[in-house]
């Protein structure tokens, strides 16, 4: 099933929002490397480019996502027990967040 489509006006409404925060569209930019190397299943590579993300965005405003491919990256680099409380963690401080359903499939899985 294909996600609804958001109305033009909400589109418009959040790209404005993004490039009128120069953090926000850093942390996007940096996060989309971080994802670009998930997808090429170099785990290590976006445990460096989260760690530079860290030290870059003391206050980050897209922590849970961060979280989120950190959690996915100690998977794919076998480190299920710190994958499994970093989840956890995440789980307990943004438990409506879609980055907390995004790992179920992932090595946190009972």
């Amino acid at each position: 099933m294909t996600p609804p489509v958001p109305p033009p006006a909400a589109t418009a409404s959040a790209r404005e929002s993004v490039t009128a925060d120069p953090q926000l569209r850093e942390e996007l930019t940096v996060l989309h490397g971080a994802m670009l190397q998930r997808d090429a299943r170099d785990w290590a590579g976006v445990l460096v480019t989260l760690g530079r993300y860290d030290a870059r965005f003391p206050t980050p405003k897209l922590l849970a996502e961060a979280t989120a491919l950190k959690v996915l990256a100690l998977c794919g680099v076998s480190r299920v027990d710190e994958a499994r409380e970093l989840a956890q963690r995440l789980a307990v401080a943004s438990p409506e967040s879609p980055a907390v359903r995004g790992l179920a499939g992932s090595c946190i899985a009972p």
